[in-house]
């Protein structure tokens, strides 16, 4: 009588060894998104197909994904019950400015009661606001705040954001935001891809006049920043209409202003 559960916990584990290993497996999705198909944008009826696998199964090993399909077998260390969910690639959410302080949710109902941007800014909203705020900022204030922005992202679902500065508009704070972005980059699940706009608005202590329409240009000096040679440098080109009043004839001249970021900052 007591053999025969011997010889079955004998053959499980037999059956077990034999199967193929693997450190995750995702089962019984009700829908796994694959996004199978041509490795390009998806453009009209294409974009309505994104490869879906009733009651999908992913194996991941070393970090990979190694296998997708239908009712996977593997031998796990961790098993996901996907039952009822649905199982698909991260967002990639490519323009955000996610280092700052000073929210400006108040200005939504200025806007809907019909002041233009010069209204709000001339009520101390606007660009402007932000950036004091953030400028008075300390990085661990900063800090805290993004991650708990990048928890709120990856909670809906976003695996990798791009994260622009441009809230300091002066050196100081532009490296003070690039560093947050660094350490949330080496620290926190969402993966940061950093983009440099030091020329995002001109200072608000600079006088500001009316340019009239016209096409203009500058060149910066990269050689400070991390992978770009002596040598190297960017263009930066804008137009301004004769509408726009938030461009000053000196923008071009200040702009020089933001490019003195050091190797460790690590831009991507």
């Amino acid at each position: 009588m007591h053999r025969k559960p011997l010889i079955l916990v004998f053959l499980l584990t037999l059956w077990e060894t034999e199967m193929e290993k693997t450190d995750i497996l995702i089962k019984n999705a009700n829908e796994l998104i694959t996004l199978k198909g041509s490795n390009s944008p998806r453009i009209k009826q294409e974009m309505t197909d994104i490869g879906i696998i009733k009651n999908g199964s992913i194996a991941i090993k070393n970090g990979f994904i190694t296998d997708i399909g239908k009712n996977l077998s593997y031998n796990a260390e961790t098993i996901i019950d996907a039952r009822g969910k649905t199982v698909m690639p991260g967002f990639v959410d490519s323009h955000t400015h996610l280092v700052f302080s000073g929210s400006r949710e108040f200005e939504l109902d200025w806007k809907l009661k019909g002041s233009t941007y010069n209204d709000i800014k001339n009520k101390g909203g606007g660009i402007f606001y932000t950036v004091e705020k953030t400028r008075n900022s300390s990085y661990n204030k900063l800090l805290n705040e993004a991650r708990i922005r990048l928890d709120n992202m990856l909670s809906y679902g976003t695996t990798t954001c791009e994260a622009k500065t441009g809230y300091g508009l002066n050196t100081e704070t532009e490296l003070k935001i690039l560093k947050v972005q660094k350490k949330l980059n080496n620290t926190h699940t969402v993966d940061i891809v950093s983009t440099f706009l030091g020329a995002h608005a001109i200072q608000k202590e600079q006088t500001l006049s009316e340019v009239g329409s016209g096409h203009y240009s500058t060149t910066f000096n990269l050689a400070s920043i991390t992978n770009l040679p002596a040598a190297k440098s960017v263009v930066v080109e804008f137009s301004v209409s004769g509408t726009v009043t938030a461009v000053s004839q000196n923008t071009i001249n200040l702009l020089e202003d933001y490019l003195t970021v050091p190797k460790f900052v690590g831009l991507k």
